[in-house]
């Protein structure tokens, strides 16, 4: 993993790669990830559970899919349009104002925008390196590959790979993916005092369950596919770790039946 010290990455590899690409000209501001990052992470948090709150999964979403990567959205569309099948609603209120938040990992996918869409992209592990190094077959592209070293991941196809899938991607091979792009990732943790109620459509006052959240929640943010300086927007890929678990405990579970 990245190293940390506060919130800013000292990895040798990412720092400089972040630098040539996020460098701001404020001399007051840090290197990358200027303090506006971390008020546009606290925004965007703040405005996820407002556009949450009460939503029945439908189209009418106050432009919530554009605030979520398309597979986180679509995850959530479909809890709420389980619970509005149900005659439920689910409810998110803040305690209390959100803190600032503090910058974690930073995670780099590289290769074409047509197969590098976010960098928490499911598919089944066919080869394992090491506990930090793999290859990943993506699902809606099965000539394609996701190869995890550390930090960093590399999106290739089959005719790029001489040796096949299960060796481990030359040089050459990983800066070609470098040149065609990437996505960055960047883990945010938020201190949050959150009250989450289901209630009855029908009737709100009644409360079927009801939970109170006091901790940090991990959010991930993915930067939008670019080549050189990037000029997109940010978007959610993760809250805490969902999606990011289910692809670990996958994996796992392929390690344990010799399937990788």
């Amino acid at each position: 993993m990245v190293a940390m010290v506060g919130p800013f990455a000292t990895h040798s590899g990412p720092q400089g790669w972040m630098q040539s690409r996020f460098a701001t000209e404020d001399a007051t501001q840090p290197p990358y990830f200027p303090e506006m990052f971390s008020e546009g992470a606290r925004f965007a948090f703040t405005s996820l559970i407002q556009r949450l709150s009460k939503w029945d999964g439908s189209s009418l979403d106050n432009d919530l899919n554009k605030l979520l990567t398309p597979a986180l959205y679509s995850r959530f569309k479909a809890k709420h349009e389980e619970l509005d099948a149900q005659g439920l609603m689910m409810k998110f209120h803040l305690e209390a104002d959100l803190p600032t938040p503090d910058v974690g990992e930073v995670w780099l996918t590289f290769g074409p925008a047509s197969i590098v869409r976010s960098t928490v992209m499911g598919g089944t592990v066919v080869k394992w390196f090491n506990p930090l190094g793999f290859v990943r077959q993506l699902p809606n592209k099965k000539d394609s590959y996701l190869f995890r070293e550390v930090v960093f991941e590399f999106a290739l196809e089959d005719d790029d790979m001489p040796g096949g899938p299960k060796v481990a991607p030359a040089m050459p091979l990983r800066a070609q993916a470098i040149k065609q792009g990437q996505i960055v990732g960047v883990d945010v943790a938020i201190d949050t005092k959150l009250r989450i109620t289901v209630r009855e459509k029908a009737n709100p006052a009644v409360i079927v369950s009801e939970k109170f959240v006091d901790r940090p929640v991990a959010l991930r943010f993915d930067s939008s596919h670019f080549t050189e300086k990037m000029d997109g927007e940010w978007r959610v890929a993760d809250v805490d770790r969902l999606l990011q678990h289910e692809l670990t405990e996958h994996a796992e579970a392929q390690l344990r039946d010799g399937r990788a």
